[in-house]
């Protein structure tokens, strides 16, 4: 080894070699850990503290620079280079105190004692293979190509790649990358950029985009693709979120796609949404009540939903028989719901027709894929369940990104949405071992969404094992304006009395409210009487019957009543279903719901209504 001489001036352990390179001795002792400031110990002088003080700078910037950055389109990866340069000498760097005391050399090779955990045998045994394929190294090639190859080699997506990403994603992500960013920002001082190398690099770099660009829409301009969307194919990230907008695909559909409007004794296509084999029994319960026959057959999508986890690209499953080209790795996902509607489909064959996918896709663009989804196939309306479920003697809530998938596709969804709250009385019915019975209620007050929800009802009353009871609430002056004309809500009320009422099963009543605490009141009575409730998801907001109650609504997107039926100081019991017909082509699918953008608005300036909730009261029969 060449010997190492002092630097007149430099601290002690500072040397430099007859070549020019410089040393940094550090005193190595035993890990030891601070007594604390109380006890006269200094934290910054201990290597554990320092690190964790470098952890959380580091993550709480990169965290701050993404919430700056995504808005914008861009990755995870750029907010961890900035996070990096700006922590290192180029930045923070320059001011002395905080070099020496954040950002000590010994700081660096620390030991995080985590080789006997769960975490660490992973990283262990994919280090040694990563260690061994980087033997590349002997023949000159950079030590990262032997991960890369490791990264290749091992398969996409479930088991074993889910399971990688799953276990080290959030450790890997929120402390090892931008420790690993912070080590590399430490080595690389932006000051000793010269200006004509850096203007060179720029513009070698504005002619490979140029260049990159043009090559990319020549070809798609060739083959009829739109302007926009082929220089979006060649843009950058912030350029493609600007010009291009996926729900233009089914945004731009002017054709109402609702069960009010579908033609009678035609096929009815309907669509639901599964994110686990628990909201199977449910979905199909719903399926036999909506009276499959050989008249009215029905053509069902189930589309599974699987969060993107260990590949990198989505993938779109389809598991009908003739498609032979499955992977059974991604196919094991969905087997227990792919045999149960498989099994009610072969016991209602001529009735139901059954199509399974799977969609493996990041919850943030999932509603896209199934708004696509459902202008391809037509489908008059979608199921989706709701992201909390009732299991006796326990709730269990799901992801947010459940609920904000929930909510997005109220907005933008190109045919009519129904939220499924399913409590239990559902599951227990299982229309593949025995015949099940079901009591439906329906309430109706005014506007399209009860309209459609009246309409689903109805196909429901078909069956000759399910019985109907639509309960009108009504206000007084509603009472006589329906004695002077006629309008589309009485038009299908008048409906359903002359087609079903004289069927013994069904049923029909009025109740008069005046305002929304004898709506409540109403509302409240129905515990115990039914196993599904139908209501409509928006109303008139000038009504007296909502005042004071869109305000404190728990689940905006289950409109007033459905929250009334599920907020958690209810005492109803049963399953609802809460339906949102097809947004009308003058309001325009994807307008902004303020309901939905906010749970609560309590920055609303007009006076609150408090409304005392009443005590429980059995409904009376008429």
């Amino acid at each position: 080894m060449a010997p190492i001489y002092d630097i007149h001036g430099a601290p002690p352990g500072v040397g430099v070699t007859p070549n020019g390179t410089i040393w940094t001795c550090e005193q190595t002792t035993k890990f030891q850990r601070s007594k604390g400031i109380f006890f006269g110990d200094n934290p910054l002088t201990f290597t554990l503290p320092v690190l964790i003080l470098q952890t959380s700078l580091v993550g709480l910037l990169t965290t701050f620079l993404k919430f700056l950055l995504t808005p914008l389109g861009q990755s995870s990866f750029l907010p961890y280079v900035l996070a990096g340069l700006i922590m290192g000498p180029s930045v923070l760097g320059q001011f002395e105190s905080i070099n020496k005391w954040l950002f000590p050399p010994k700081s660096f090779y620390v030991n995080l004692k985590l080789l006997n955990s769960e975490i660490g045998q992973i990283a262990i045994s994919a280090a040694t293979v990563s260690g061994l394929v980087s033997a590349f190294e002997l023949v000159g090639e950079h030590f990262l190509v032997g991960p890369i190859i490791l990264g290749m080699a091992v398969p996409d997506g479930p088991p074993l790649g889910s399971a990688l990403a799953e276990r080290m994603d959030t450790l890997v992500s929120i402390v090892f990358l931008p420790l690993y960013f912070l080590f590399s920002g430490g080595r690389f001082k932006l000051f000793l950029l010269d200006t004509p190398g850096f203007l060179i690099v720029q513009v070698v770099a504005i002619f490979s985009f140029c260049g990159k660009v043009i090559g990319t829409m020549l070809p798609s301009i060739y083959f009829k693709m739109p302007v926009i969307d082929a220089l979006s194919l060649g843009a950058t990230t912030p350029i493609v979120k600007f010009l291009y907008d996926p729900s233009k695909s089914y945004l731009s559909l002017n054709r109402r796609r609702t069960i009010e409007h579908a033609p009678p004794n035609v096929e009815l296509r309907l669509m639901a949404c599964i994110h686990s084999q628990d909201n199977t029994p449910s979905i199909i319960n719903v399926l036999e009540m909506s009276n499959p026959t050989q008249e009215s057959p029905i053509c069902f999508y189930v589309l599974h939903l699987v969060q993107l986890k260990g590949r990198s690209s989505p993938l779109f499953i389809d598991h009908q028989p003739t498609n032979k080209t499955n992977n059974p790795s991604y196919s094991s996902h969905s087997q227990h719901i792919i045999n149960a509607f498989r099994s009610y489909e072969q016991q209602n064959l001529g009735h139901v027709l059954v199509k399974l996918y799977t969609s493996i896709s990041p919850y943030e663009t999932m509603h896209d894929e199934i708004c696509m989804q459902l202008a391809e196939k037509r489908a008059s309306m979608l199921i989706v369940p709701f992201h909390r479920q009732w299991i006796p003697n326990k709730i269990t809530e799901s992801a947010h990104r459940i609920r904000a998938l929930n909510r997005h596709l109220l907005r933008t969804a190109p045919c009519s949405v129904g939220v499924l709250v399913e409590r239990g009385t559902l599951s227990r019915n299982n229309p593949l071992t025995c015949v099940s019975f079901y009591s439906v209620g329906m309430i109706f007050i005014e506007g399209s969404d009860d309209r459609e929800a009246l309409a689903f009802a109805m196909r429901m009353a078909n069956h000759p094992n399910v019985r109907v009871t639509v309960i009108r609430l009504m206000e007084p002056r509603m009472k006589s304006k329906n004695l002077m004309g006629r309008d589309p809500d009485g038009d299908m009320i008048h409906k359903f009395m002359v087609d079903y009422i004289q069927v013994k099963r069904h049923d029909y009543r009025e109740e008069i409210v005046r305002d929304s605490v004898e709506m409540i009141n109403v509302v409240r009575s129905l515990e115990g009487c039914y196993d599904l409730i139908l209501v409509g998801r928006r109303h008139a907001s000038e009504s007296l019957l909502f005042s004071g109650l869109k305000e404190w609504n728990e689940y905006p997107e289950l409109g007033t009543v459905g929250d009334m039926l599920v907020a958690s100081d209810s005492t109803f019991d049963g399953s609802v279903l809460v339906v949102q017909q097809q947004k009308s082509l003058e309001i325009g699918v994807g307008h902004h719901d303020l309901h939905l953008d906010h749970a609560i608005n309590y920055a609303k300036q007009e006076p609150s209504t408090i409304v005392e909730m009443p005590r429980y009261t059995k409904m009376r029969n008429i």
